[in-house]
């Protein structure tokens, strides 16, 4: 790779479908009518994906908090427990609870994911805003008249 090329971005599977985030951020959009076609498109997808996966991920959070309560009660029953059965123990000792720190590393996935689809849903409005404004500005440079040529 030379120092002005890109780093190739891997493709990411969402709900089946292989998005080509190489191809979206680093086309050239020469027209506007079809980034204007393409990419708004794709930002309300990724913003669908972002709903789905908050909900998921505070779905996830209250699961822990459930996991974590049954846990902590089936220590405190545990007549094989070891160690004093005062709260700040048996609340140490849930988080090594192998269904605790399930729940824990499933919520740090979603929540990975959540904060990738909201950078990617940046990144998207940042390439069509500047689509835009590049548009913009290749209109007025063709179409104002220079500033002196007479009126």
């Amino acid at each position: 790779m030379s120092d002005n090329e890109l780093p190739f971005l891997e493709s990411i599977n969402l709900q089946g479908y292989d998005l080509k985030i190489d191809l979206y951020l680093k086309k050239d959009y020469s027209d506007i009518s079809v980034a204007s076609e393409e990419l708004p498109a794709l930002i309300e997808w990724v913003n669908t994906l972002v709903q789905v996966y908050t909900e998921e991920k505070l779905i996830k959070k209250q699961e822990i908090k459930e996991i974590e309560a049954r846990a902590y009660n089936r220590l405190e029953a545990d007549p094989n427990f070891t160690g004093k059965k005062t709260d700040t123990n048996l609340t140490r000792q849930t988080v090594l609870q192998e269904d605790v720190m399930k729940a824990h590393r499933r919520f740090a996935r979603i929540s990975g994911w959540t904060a990738r689809l909201i950078n990617l849903q940046i990144a998207l409005q940042s390439k069509l805003d500047l689509v835009r404004s590049t548009e913009s500005t290749r209109r007025k440079v063709y179409t104002d008249d220079p500033p002196d040529s007479p009126s």
